[in-house]
């Protein structure tokens, strides 16, 4: 039973398997697993694996995430970076990390 103050971050996804909906069941994916992060928002992904420098990725034009736009896309860069602060700040700490990540590392 749902406690009266709980609080979902997703969608009931069985109108979309069904096909009585045929939009997409979300205009923003997250994601967090220790120290691994990932926003997509539209064609864009900004990712980071591991311990390393996130990544900005046009999932249009490069689905196989191979030429990393965040050097030249400072823009797009900060309005991802953000918008992942910011679901990250609303999220509980982790009770436990993953063995081989340690302790999450901020979005900075």
């Amino acid at each position: 039973m749902k406690a009266p103050d709980a609080k979902f971050d997703g969608v009931n996804l069985l109108p979309f398997l069904t096909g009585k909906t045929v939009d997409a069941p979300h205009d923003t994916l997250y994601w967090r697993f220790g120290q691994r992060y990932a926003i997509r928002h539209g064609d864009w992904k900004y990712v980071r694996e591991g311990k390393g420098p996130f990544e900005l990725f046009n999932l249009a034009s490069d689905i196989g995430e191979k030429n990393d736009l965040s050097a030249s896309r400072p823009d797009k860069v900060k309005e991802l970076r953000d918008m992942l602060k910011k679901w990250d700040s609303e999220l509980k700490e982790p009770l436990w990390s993953p063995p081989t990540t340690g302790p999450r590392k901020p979005i900075d």
